[in-house]
């Protein structure tokens, strides 16, 4: 199995980056564990990924303690072609990754865009929890299908001559670098970011510069990745709220799956709008304006 990237907010708050590889990877809070959490958190073996002849699968190992994959209980599921999941086990938060998809020369310490947005998942895991438990057993099936939240990005560089390009990929790696940062705030610069990094790239790759675009492509990829866990945890707490009718959770939640969805014309960003203006709606025969 490929080496796999652990990208770890305990329960504490503090921040830690460590790898494993092998046919079985452990996490829990046993001496042998390959990803050791505190005793408090986990089960001596909480979660065990193996590698099978489809591929990766992560296994649930204590079933009766508290711990979800990208939003959801489970038992067993395969891992994608980039490993990407979170998982929660008690209060603290997991981020997997394949090593191959990680960018170079990466801190081994997660900067302050990461642990925004880790926090904010885990955030978003414990109401889907909590909800799951106050509503009916079965998910609501009425939002219509997590639509494509980067199709329409464009990735060519849009100069030729290799002096222009040189300073096109710089400024475009740039203003990618500050809508990253700014994407935990507003969550429209997450595909300004993306954006930014794969036109840095294209560019690079024709200057030659290989390492800088390689860097891009993974800066970009990352982003990618985050900003569609983001969406698909908002995305699932959203039909739990609505079912329990927790209408202040629907509304923070609405207006972030807006902002990623903005300028979209398809049958989610369509359902979004209805959701939004009966919240508006609720909201103003409640306050009677």
């Amino acid at each position: 199995m490929e080496p796999l990237s652990f990208e770890i907010c305990h329960a504490d708050g503090r921040p830690e980056r460590t790898s494993a590889q092998g046919a079985r990877v452990v996490i829990g809070s046993g001496a042998h564990c390959d990803v050791r959490l505190a005793a408090d958190q986990a089960a001596f073996e909480h979660v065990a990924i193996e590698e099978l002849a489809a591929g990766p699968q992560i296994r649930n190992l204590a079933p009766a303690a508290p711990s979800t994959l990208d939003g959801v209980p489970f038992a067993a599921r395969a891992l994608g072609p980039s490993g990407l999941a979170c998982l929660i086990i008690g209060n603290t938060q997991i981020r997997i990754l394949r090593e191959a998809r990680v960018a170079p020369a990466r801190s081994t310490t997660l900067g302050p865009v990461m642990i925004a947005k880790l926090l904010v998942v885990a955030g978003l895991v414990g109401a889907i929890v909590k909800v799951s438990v106050m509503g009916p057993d079965a998910p609501s099936t009425s939002s219509p299908p997590m639509p494509e939240l980067f199709a329409k990005i464009s990735t060519d560089c849009p100069r030729k001559d290799l002096a222009e390009a040189r300073t096109i990929a710089d400024d475009q790696r740039a203003i990618a670098d500050g809508a990253r940062d700014r994407s935990p705030f507003d969550p429209r610069e997450s595909r300004a970011a993306v954006k930014g990094y794969e036109i840095a790239a294209a560019c690079y790759r024709i200057t030659h510069q290989v390492e800088a675009g390689e860097i891009a492509a993974q800066a970009a990829l990352r982003v990618r990745e985050e900003t569609t866990l983001d969406f698909r945890a908002r995305r699932v707490r959203l039909d739990r709220v609505l079912l329990v009718n927790d209408y202040d959770l629907a509304a923070q939640d609405v207006a972030v799956l807006s902002a990623l969805t903005e300028g979209q014309q398809g049958a989610y960003s369509r359902w979004l709008a209805g959701i939004a203006q009966d919240l508006k709606n609720r909201n103003t025969v409640e306050h009677g304006k």
